[in-house]
């Protein structure tokens, strides 16, 4: 009966992925609504909390929310792992998002964007540090989800989508900061599309590990 309970408890846990995702598209939506003259197309996700942006703080809150369901969620997918016995690959990617989820969690926290400081500032060189090891985790935890899922026959299926995910996230990471070298106006457009690549694969993951009732025998 525990057994049976801890199991009832593993499956709610892993919702928090897709709830955590829901509060992180809302606080984009919100946050672009309120700042008036905002662009989704030019402006990057991190300038909606950075210091002095309008409605910082009430959209930091969301983002709390997210960074903590997040880090329940990544922790839920590495027990679920382990006990599936499921390859070391997928293990090792569930590892990389909790590293990565913990990251950005205390890391933008701590570290948020600092619009009127400048590039150069010790709280813009922080926030930079972060992002690179979200980066770096994000890609390897996409490829090792995702090529450890498709090894087993049964979860090949949600594998390949994380899969196919990695490869975007890969591409529109590439394309970034090309774009902004060359000043095209569309950073925020590739961001986006390399960010919610991200939270797809994560919100699909956390509903296949919830409604799959088998996911934990």
């Amino acid at each position: 009966m525990a057994q049976d309970t801890k199991k009832k408890y593993l499956r709610l846990l892993s919702l928090s992925g897709a709830i955590g995702v829901a509060f992180y598209i809302a606080h984009v939506i919100i946050g672009g609504y309120l700042w008036d003259g905002y662009s989704h197309i030019r402006q990057t996700i991190s300038e909606l909390t950075a210091t002095g942006a309008p409605n910082a703080e009430f959209l930091r809150s969301l983002t709390a929310v997210y960074g903590l369901l997040l880090v329940i969620f990544a922790n839920c997918a590495y027990v679920i792992f382990k006990r599936k016995k499921l390859s070391k690959v997928s293990i090792l990617g569930a590892f990389f998002l909790i590293i990565m989820e913990l990251f950005s969690f205390v890391g933008y926290t701590l570290f948020p964007l600092d619009q009127a400081g400048s590039v150069a500032n010790f709280q813009n060189m922080m926030h930079i540090i972060v992002t690179a090891v979200v980066v770096i985790c994000t890609i390897a935890s996409s490829y090792c989800i995702g090529i450890g899922l498709m090894r087993s026959s049964r979860h090949r299926k949600i594998g390949v989508f994380i899969f196919i995910c990695a490869i975007i996230i890969t591409v529109s990471g590439i394309m970034t900061p090309v774009i902004m070298a060359n000043k095209l106006l569309i950073s925020g457009l590739t961001e986006r599309i390399n960010i919610f690549s991200l939270q797809t694969w994560i919100f699909a993951l956390s509903v296949y590990l919830f409604a799959d009732k088998e996911v934990l025998s």
